[in-house]
Parts: structure tokens; C-alpha cells; sequence
């Protein structure tokens, strides 16, 4: 099995980290993925905010759930 790199920008909203992400695409020698945790709320239903089943605190830990499992994915 090959070694794996993970590399976590974490910061506030606007701190600039796709635009790091970015750059690093452009100047590391090896390919990677920019995957974003907002790509992930984006793919939620549009009436999370209606409460009960699409309860923005009940999805949300199932969408991060699945954001941790698309990097093992990729590992």
C-alpha cells in the first residue's frame, strides 16, 4: 500500500482556504483533491430548515459523517 497524504485547511468562513487550496494544486508536485465541507451542505435538501426529519442539527452530523468517509474513500 502506497503512503497518503491528507492535507486539513481548517478556519473560519473567508479565511482563504480555497484559495490556499488552490495554489497548493497549482505548485505541489503531486495531484489531489479539494474537497470542501460546504460541498457537502450543498448537497442537502433545501428544507433542512423546516425541522423534524430535515432538522438542520439532525443532517448536519450525517453530512459530516459522510465528509470523513469520502476522505477514508479516498485513502
Amino acid at each position: 500500500m502506497s503512503s497518503v497524504t491528507i492535507l486539513f485547511l481548517n478556519g473560519v468562513s473567508s479565511a482563504g482556504m480555497t484559495s490556499i487550496a488552490r495554489v497548493l494544486q497549482h505548485t505541489l508536485p503531486e495531484s489531489f483533491l479539494h474537497v470542501q465541507l460546504d460541498s457537502f451542505e450543498a448537497m442537502l435538501p433545501e428544507r433542512y430548515d423546516e425541522g423534524g426529519a430535515f432538522d438542520w442539527q439532525a443532517l448536519f452530523p450525517r453530512a459530516l459523517s459522510g465528509f470523513h468517509h469520502s476522505m477514508l474513500w479516498q485513502i
